[in-house]
């Protein structure tokens, strides 16, 4: 893997990604982040088993290829480096190298075939709804989740197409409930949204 990429498409890139990650991780490859370069993008992947968020960044990539990297680590250097600098990343080695003007990074890496990927082959039903449409339904409702972890099942918002096929965004904590209709129509299964993915 060879690639140049802008450091504010990096950061940006690793600050969508690494949201997800647990700084804390028993499993070490799930503080990873998994990066690929190839067809002149690079491609960052993060998991903590629950969600999966993958996003992706235009890069100058000279040479295909994918790893994984400490996602914490990665992007806590990424961020202070030079918003108008260009990084130079290369995998060598089992280790990455980042150089940036007269900054260069060494990082020890993990292979990317142990990176875990949700099985989304397995999903009963799915649906693609635009962020900036479905954003509301989350604002205007995750108040009244539920914060106790006994109550799983109410820690998140219940999404369900209605019987005129309108999509509906549920919320409560026992005491209190927030209901949201939007204009979307939909063909989706009722499912709950964890309220970290809703976050």
């Amino acid at each position: 893997m060879k690639l140049t990429i802008e450091q504010k498409q990096l950061s940006e890139l690793l600050a969508k990604t690494t949201a997800v990650v647990e700084r804390r991780n028993t499993v070490a490859i799930l503080s990873h982040v998994l990066l690929s370069a190839s067809n002149g993008k690079l491609t960052a992947t993060a998991t903590d088993m629950d969600i999966e968020i993958t996003c992706e960044a235009e890069a100058d990539v000279t040479a295909d290829g994918a790893t994984t990297v400490s996602a914490g680590l990665l992007f806590d250097i990424v961020k202070r480096l030079p918003k108008s600098g260009l990084l130079h990343v290369s995998l060598d080695d089992h280790k990455m190298h980042i150089t940036c003007g007269k900054s260069a990074f060494e990082f020890a890496t993990l292979p990317a075939s142990d990176f875990p990927h949700m099985a989304s082959s397995e999903y009963e039903n799915t649906e693609t709804i635009h962020a900036t449409e479905l954003a509301p339904v989350f604002s205007s409702t995750a108040f009244a989740m539920s914060t106790e972890e006994t109550r799983y099942y109410l820690c998140g918002v219940y999404l369900h197409a209605n019987a005129d096929g309108v999509l509906c965004g549920v919320a409560t904590d026992g005491h209190r409930c927030a209901l949201m209709a939007t204009e979307l129509s939909s063909s989706l299964n009722s499912v709950i949204v964890p309220s970290k993915t809703v976050s």
